[in-house]
């Protein structure tokens, strides 16, 4: 359960779903395999009652999920323990480096 709660977090973070910017419960669920998807919706709504996720009604009673700027420290911290990266060395969300 752990790995698919990072997987989810990591996919958000990537793609900076932070505050407004909001991603499909459908579309959250496509990080995992098929076989997963069950799992995947409790880790979604265990990451929300946890105080990652912000969630609010879209289009056709499917709920929109983004990441709270509040976790974003312990965000990136689950996902250098994770991918076994130093913080340091990965990519920070604050700058761009071109």
């Amino acid at each position: 359960m752990e790995e698919l709660k990072i997987k989810i977090i990591a996919k958000m973070s990537r793609r900076r779903h932070y505050a407004h910017k909001m991603i499909n419960f459908s579309d959250l669920l496509r990080v995992v395999a098929t076989n997963e998807r069950g799992d995947a919706k409790r880790c979604i709504y265990e990451l929300y009652k946890e105080g990652f996720l912000n969630r609010k009604p879209g289009v056709q009673k499917e709920f929109r999920y983004s990441l709270r700027t509040e976790k974003q420290a312990e965000i990136d911290e689950m996902r250098c323990e994770y991918y076994g990266r130093h913080k340091e060395d990965t990519f920070n969300n604050d700058t761009f480096n071109v």
